[in-house]
């Protein structure tokens, strides 16, 4: 079925951009399969940017463009925590990660001057 809609993400032209969601895709009991069983799936069959949702879903071999530095945040609520702040605000660390790999895959192509000016990390 994963496959199935893949085919027609691919051939509908309505979509652009693909976000690989994790968490809704269920077995024939109702359990959540795991991300990493089925990611591939979405690697070799989504043929459209793929938006990941993190610096991790970018290391798995997702196209990229930015999202949470779960690692950063993590750092910062301790500096927060630690100095007894009474408010949190957004986190300071924003950064986009692109796969080059996964961009050759699809034959995505960045302009330079995004590249010199947004990107953190070309993984």
């Amino acid at each position: 079925e994963l496959q199935k809609a893949a085919k027609r993400v691919n051939e509908n032209d309505k979509y652009t951009l693909f976000m690989p969601f994790a968490l809704s895709i269920k077995d024939n009991n109702n359990q959540k399969i795991p991300f990493l069983k089925f990611k591939d799936i979405y690697l070799h069959s989504i043929k459209k940017p793929d938006f990941s949702l993190n610096k991790n879903f970018t290391n798995l071999g997702f196209l990229g463009f930015g999202g949470v530095d779960f690692f950063a945040m993590g750092l910062e609520m301790a500096d927060v925590l630690l100095k007894d702040k009474k408010n949190i605000e957004n986190a300071k660390a924003k950064m986009i990660f692109i796969n080059k790999d996964r961009a050759k895959e699809i034959n995505f192509v960045l302009p330079q001057w995004f590249i010199e000016k947004y990107l953190k990390e070309f993984l």
